[in-house]
């Protein structure tokens, strides 16, 4: 199961490249976001496409995404 899902935050850490059995690259990485009641929350986050690999590699912790 998986969610699409638009999330807006900071990023915590660095992105932790992989490749799938399949042999697909993607990537973790973790944003530091802010809820409703303006409690902190840290969501683990992944990517399989290209474009939003590229751009998260060029961030660094505590960018804005």
């Amino acid at each position: 199961m998986s969610f699409d899902v638009l999330l807006q935050g900071k990023l915590r850490g660095q992105l932790t490249k992989g490749t799938a059995s399949n042999g697909n690259s993607y990537g973790r990485f973790k944003l530091g976001l802010t809820d409703k009641n303006g409690e902190g929350v840290l969501a683990g986050c992944i990517t399989f496409a290209p474009a939003a690999l590229a751009i998260v590699a060029r961030l660094d912790d505590g960018d804005a995404v």
